[in-house]
């Protein structure tokens, strides 16, 4: 007999384990959507962005702006509660702009037009 009341009692407890078990975990996709959701209501990245521009400007691969920028955001998250803020040190080319390029498209032997591009790399 007690056997019996040992065995419904351990069965009692599983049983109440598995339903404590089955609470509702946030998935990835919710958590990121709640984030999305948040972001677009409370419009604080649109008034960052607009720091971020008129504060440091355009911020061209590897100019001094670039890392200022950097050290702009690591502020903002510091100053937002992120737990673990850091920079690391990393090589970044500097963009130097090209020659300037022209462009002709030649429509058979009698007539060519001329073309306005824009060339970003190089």
């Amino acid at each position: 007999m007690q056997r019996l009341t040992s065995v419904i009692l351990l069965l009692f407890g599983l049983t109440l384990s598995a339903f404590g078990q089955n609470s509702q975990t946030p998935t990835p996709q919710t958590i990121a959507n709640q984030m999305v959701q948040t972001a677009l209501a409370e419009r604080q990245a649109y008034r960052w962005l607009e720091d971020l521009c008129s504060t440091i400007g355009p911020r061209l691969s590897g100019s001094e702006a670039a890392v200022q920028a950097a050290h702009w955001a690591a502020d903002i998250l510091a100053a937002n509660g992120a737990d673990t803020v850091w920079l690391q040190p990393v090589m970044v080319p500097h963009w130097v702009r090209g020659s300037v390029e022209e462009l002709t498209v030649h429509a058979g032997n009698s007539h060519s037009e001329p073309l306005s591009i824009t060339a970003l790399g190089g």
